[in-house]
């Protein structure tokens, strides 16, 4: 992109910060920001950011053998169990943060529960994760609803939602950045664009495994709409950026690989193959939390097989309504109800684990106002299950502090069976949505507001994807009726 292209991109974006639409979009980042940056040195809970801190030493010690360097460490909490892009990541973040400190010298010690400023740094890109998807989400809702003070005021409940502020600066956690990166490949699969969409999910998986479960989604899109070829495109794409991130660690005779697995096995081991790892989900509400995933459950079939059975129906619920309709609306639903199912109905969740559903309902919800009620039951339940174990904490500075007798009150006064059922039914709820959907107006729009005046973001096509056939991009004439229609509705 040439300069002159540049100044003109950005010639329209500077004048929509100066408009109504630009300065509330300011005032909600700075929001966002400002509870961000005031919580992120005074609140540490979990042990993950001091063990993203250790993994990043040693990735600078000695890169090539990480995994079986912290496995021999004295507590397993610290073992490198995450793939190859976590390492780098963290790496390269405690590669400038102590190189910068070398630079001014600032006596900087490898304690993350100690220093503010490195629990501020390593909290710094899921804050920044955040403030991009409230971006997106914010653009998005410009697009599909009329009231601007609406758009505020639900992206706010986002912004300053208690769960996923209790993730990002009170756990250190990464969610927001695996959330941010599945959102942005979705779009690009929206788009066709299945280089991209590749390169985007194996970035997302080989720094955390589980979005792995989005990728069958993406996929059926691309063969359904744009043709096995997108599907081979996208393919290669993964595992072409996979094969590279790992390609340090394939050395015969891929002791890494082995050490990463005792790693991860060891991990297991002490948390436990418990059919919930503290997450308000269908095992809470069946009463067999604590019950191994072995253990017979239906007759012959186990914990673990009833599961992943159930997530499978789920999944395929999801693939078949996105290869029978290519809007906008049955991505965001099918990844939103895959993203629920998954927190809800297989083994081993921790409460975070839901962390996504509340991004993915967002943008279902700007398409069918119906899942709305399910954003803000989970958004409600995953505050709850959060704060039950930040309340659970001994030895936290803040939470120790609240008393007892207030401790009730806070979760709402839910119980663990509680919020187990409640998922349940808020999971049955938006399958029940899926396989009924409304059409709406939001999907034919003939223009697009904000990302019109935005060319410098990418437009994700809210009027139907490129190429898309023409019975689904209706005629101006009938698009600007249907709206009229709507909006007398």
């Amino acid at each position: 992109m040439s300069l002159s292209t540049l100044r003109a991109r950005l010639r329209p974006l500077l004048a929509w910060l100066r408009s109504a639409d630009g300065f509330a979009y300011l005032a909600l980042m700075a929001l966002a920001l400002a509870v961000r940056l005031a919580l992120a040195p005074n609140l540490m809970k979990s042990f993950d950011m001091g063990t993203y801190e250790y993994w990043g030493h040693l990735a600078n010690i000695d890169l090539l053998h990480v995994y079986s360097l912290g496995g021999k460490g004295p507590n397993w909490l610290y073992y490198p169990n995450y793939p190859p892009v976590a390492i780098y990541f963290y790496g390269l973040i405690d590669k400038v943060v102590f190189g910068l400190a070398a630079l001014l010298g600032l006596p900087l010690a490898h304690d993350v529960r100690h220093s503010s400023l490195l629990q501020v740094v390593f909290k710094l890109p899921g804050i920044i994760a955040d403030l991009a998807l409230l971006t997106i989400l914010y653009v998005k809702a410009l697009d599909a609803l009329d009231r601007r003070w609406v758009v505020w005021l639900l992206c706010a409940t986002y912004a300053i939602s208690p769960g996923v502020l209790i993730a990002v600066v009170f756990w250190g956690q990464t969610d927001g950045l695996v959330l941010l990166g599945v959102v942005v490949a979705l779009f690009f699969a929206l788009r066709r664009q299945p280089v991209w969409c590749g390169v985007l999910l194996a970035l997302v998986v080989n720094f955390k495994p589980q979005p792995i479960v989005f990728a069958p989604l993406a996929l059926v899109y691309l063969w359904r709409w744009g043709g096995f070829r997108m599907v081979v495109r996208g393919a290669i794409a993964f595992l072409g950026v996979t094969l590279l991130v790992w390609l340090p660690y394939l050395i015969p005779p891929f002791g890494e690989l082995g050490a990463l697995a005792h790693n991860v096995g060891v991990a297991q081991a002490k948390e436990g193959l418990a059919a919930s790892r503290d997450g308000w989900n269908l095992w809470y509400a069946l009463g067999v939390p604590t019950q191994s995933v072995s253990s017979r459950l239906i007759g012959s079939l186990t914990v673990n097989e009833v599961g992943y059975a159930l997530f499978v129906i789920v999944i395929l619920i999801a693939m078949i309504g996105v290869w029978r309709r290519p809007q906008p609306s049955r991505m965001w639903s099918g990844a939103a109800i895959i993203a629920l199912a998954m927190f809800t109905v297989t083994p081993l969740q921790l409460e975070r684990y839901l962390f996504p559903a509340l991004g993915l309902f967002f943008l279902a919800a700007l398409y069918d106002r119906r899942y709305w009620l399910i954003y803000g039951v989970v958004s409600v339940t995953f505050m709850a299950n959060f704060g039950s174990e930040v309340l659970a904490s001994s030895n936290d500075r803040i939470s120790s502090h609240i008393p007892a007798h207030l401790h009730r009150v806070l979760l709402l006064h839910l119980d663990s069976w509680q919020g187990g059922v409640i998922n349940c039914v808020a999971l049955l709820l938006a399958i029940i949505y899926f396989l009924w959907p409304r059409v709406t107006a939001t999907e034919q729009a003939p223009t697009m507001r904000a990302t019109d005046a935005l060319p410098i973001l990418p437009t994700f096509g809210l009027s139907g994807p490129p190429g898309a056939p023409a019975s689904l991009v209706p005629a101006p004439a009938e698009r600007a009726t249907r709206t009229q229609g709507d909006a007398s509705g």
